[in-house]
């Protein structure tokens, strides 16, 4: 807590000092690393910093349900609203892995398409995906949202994916030159600090 409170300092203090005027080019940015490594929650922490210094920001955060250390299901917060709803619950308790295990809940999933569709974030500055998995890599979750943002959306996409699936996610989906961050790895600080540089090109009016 107290990095990643340093973390936010530093962020702060130099989004009001390089905050400048040229337009940037759109870049994706993906947030990877093991599941518990705290990917969502570096998300939530990098968003709240961006929001506070007038970032518009839009998308999904998923925070993980747990009970006893398992995981149980994971709600949908929509970061433009601040509304946050269940969205999986686990159904299986044989299965440990996989999103077979889950149920999707309606209202979840509809506040998930809403807070990603493209049309109602023309003004955001910065797009969050938390995450694109396996449900999305067989065409399901927020596959379709996630082909339109790439095709339409002009800011900045901030997506969270697993590290296994980095690759895949790269193809499906034509990234090209992503800027990947491993939280896992220590590489939160970095994140923090090339995010931030976008705001010296203009992403901020």
């Amino acid at each position: 807590a107290v990095i990643l409170r340093r973390m936010v300092d530093r962020v702060e203090a130099r989004l009001q000092n390089d905050m400048a005027a040229t337009e940037s080019v759109r870049k994706v940015f993906i947030v990877t690393g093991q599941q518990g490594e705290g990917k969502t929650r570096f998300i939530e922490k990098l968003t709240e910093s961006l929001k506070s210094q007038g970032v518009r920001a839009g998308g999904i955060m998923a925070p993980r349900i747990t009970e006893e250390e398992t995981t149980t299901g994971y709600d949908i917060a929509d970061i433009g609203t601040g509304k946050r709803v269940p969205f999986l619950r686990h159904i299986n308790r044989q299965l440990k892995h996989g999103f077979e295990r889950f149920t999707v809940i309606d209202e979840g999933y509809q506040t998930g398409l809403d807070a990603l569709d493209p049309d109602r974030n023309i003004s955001s500055n910065i797009m969050v995906i938390d995450e694109i998995g396996p449900m999305e890599l067989s065409g399901k979750g927020w596959d379709k949202r996630m082909a339109e943002l790439m095709q339409t959306f002009k800011g900045h996409l901030i997506i969270v994916v697993r590290k296994s699936l980095v690759e895949e996610v790269k193809n499906r989906y034509g990234i090209s030159d992503p800027v990947i961050y491993d939280v896992g790895a220590s590489e939160a600080p970095a994140a923090f600090r090339e995010i931030t540089e976008l705001l010296k090109s203009g992403m901020v009016k």
